[in-house]
């Protein structure tokens, strides 16, 4: 079950190479990054640039992902 779980993550992470500017923008954390929601349990954090979608981080739950993407960019 856990396995699925994490191949659905994955397939939606690539599927955002086919629409990058789903979600939210969020310059405030990083230029062009942007954040979408991933079954109500889990935060997608990616870049977008000209060429790429760059995955950031996926945080689940209540996790603080702001602090840990400030952090993790410093």
């Amino acid at each position: 079950m856990a396995q699925r779980y994490v191949l659905s993550i994955y397939d939606y992470c690539d599927d955002l190479a086919n629409f990058p500017l789903r979600g939210r923008a969020r310059d405030d954390l990083s230029p062009g990054m942007r954040v979408i929601g991933f079954r109500r349990r889990a935060i997608v954090a990616f870049l977008v640039t000209e060429s790429d979608v760059e995955i950031h981080g996926v945080y689940y739950g209540g996790v603080d992902y702001e602090s840990l993407i400030h952090d993790s960019l410093e």
